[in-house]
């Protein structure tokens, strides 16, 4: 998947963004955490990497943005699957504006006892890059891909639960009417958090059929 996000960065640029959490926001690279980004094998520390889509040639502040989040948990493995999926059928048709980011654990591997959702959310780096984009960001809609049932659900949350920060500066988790603004869709794909592969089913069988195309506006609507 980090492959397939350097190609798609490299080969659109005009629409494609591809840049990493931790250095844009200057956040830690915890050194435990070490994954394996190419063919070779060779470990590097792992990171949260951030996919951009959208028109950069017609950029403006007013322009609505959606944060598609791949894998909050990292051992639930269809929503990574899910979320560079759409990420190339945005990229393919290049006219939807969007932020999509596939973030994730990178290794497939759930390590951390503390899950994202729960009490000291701030002792993990997925969290902090989540919640720096947040913070950088005024999305409107955000859609979230997981595994474990099958459901389309409109999530709701409370910020008043937690209980530890680590060294994350507690500041910047202050949460109000402002900061929570965003429509929230989470996405539950699969009965299973790490289904086999032959229950995913085939490219052809969701590219391989006639889309309605209508273009209004100058903008092309794909559905």
């Amino acid at each position: 998947m980090v492959q397939t996000m350097k190609a798609l960065n490299t080969s659109y640029p005009d629409v494609v963004d591809l840049f990493v959490a931790q250095d844009v926001y200057g956040l830690p690279y915890p050194p435990e955490l070490q994954c394996e980004e190419d063919a070779e094998g060779v470990a590097v520390p792992c990171k949260q990497y951030v996919l951009r889509i959208t028109n950069e040639s017609t950029l403006d502040a007013d322009r609505p943005e959606v944060f598609i989040s791949g894998a909050l948990h990292g051992n639930e493995r269809v929503g990574p699957q899910a979320t560079i999926e759409l990420a190339l059928l945005l990229v393919e048709y290049a006219t939807t504006f969007t932020t999509s980011s596939a973030s994730s654990d990178p290794d497939h591997v759930r390590r951390s006892k503390a899950w994202l959702h729960r009490n000291d959310i701030y002792d993990g780096m997925i969290s902090r890059a989540v919640n720096e984009l947040w913070r950088d960001h005024l999305f409107q809609l955000a859609v979230t891909f997981h595994g474990g049932m099958r459901c389309v659900t409109y999530e709701w949350g409370a910020p008043n639960h937690m209980q530890g920060y680590g060294p994350y500066p507690a500041h910047k988790t202050t949460y109000n009417n402002q900061t929570h603004r965003a429509f929230n869709i989470l996405v539950e794909t699969s009965d299973l958090k790490r289904p086999a592969q032959t229950a995913l089913g085939l490219r052809s069988s969701l590219y391989d059929v006639d889309l309605q195309v209508r273009t209004t506006g100058g903008r092309t609507i794909v559905f």
